[in-house]
């Protein structure tokens, strides 16, 4: 599906306010330079995106090919972004709980990784929504793989 871009902002006041936020947010994403777990190849692409995402009058950062680039870089910053300790349960019947602690950065990148599954439905329809969709599979995923990692130590 395709859409005028430029016209997404003024699509309604909520998918206007996240375009701007991601704008102002972006920026900020050049703090993961300093993440020394962050791997290259995913730093890569969401630098070439935030420098998309922050030009001026530019709304190219939301073309479905640049968030189906993105949204799995910032799966991939937002686990290199924190930190994980497992807690036990409680009480009987509640399961171990995994516990982040942001390194600096993890809350910018989940903010933004927030406001563009946000955007991307209304801006790509059905296809957009199974990216943003796929996306909160793999940070699920991911976070599921570590819990195991920590249990088998």
């Amino acid at each position: 599906m395709t859409m005028n871009l430029d016209a997404l902002r003024w699509r309604d006041s909520a998918t206007a306010s996240a375009c701007y936020e991601i704008k102002a947010l972006a920026p900020a994403l050049t703090n993961l330079l300093y993440d020394p777990v962050m791997p290259d190849r995913p730093l890569s692409v969401v630098l070439d995106w935030a420098e998309v995402a922050i030009a001026p009058g530019s709304m190219a950062a939301f073309e479905l090919s640049h968030l189906r680039a993105v949204l799995p870089a910032m799966v991939t910053a937002y686990i290199a972004s924190h930190t994980y300790q497992l807690e036990p349960a409680g009480r009987s019947g509640e399961s171990d709980r995994l516990v982040l602690r942001d390194t600096g950065h993890g809350a910018v990148v989940a903010r933004i990784m927030m406001l563009l599954t946000e955007i991307i439905a209304p801006a790509h329809g059905d296809e957009g929504r199974e990216v943003g969709r796929a996306s909160r599979s793999d940070l699920a995923r991911a976070l599921f793989r570590i819990i195991d990692r920590i249990k088998q130590q």
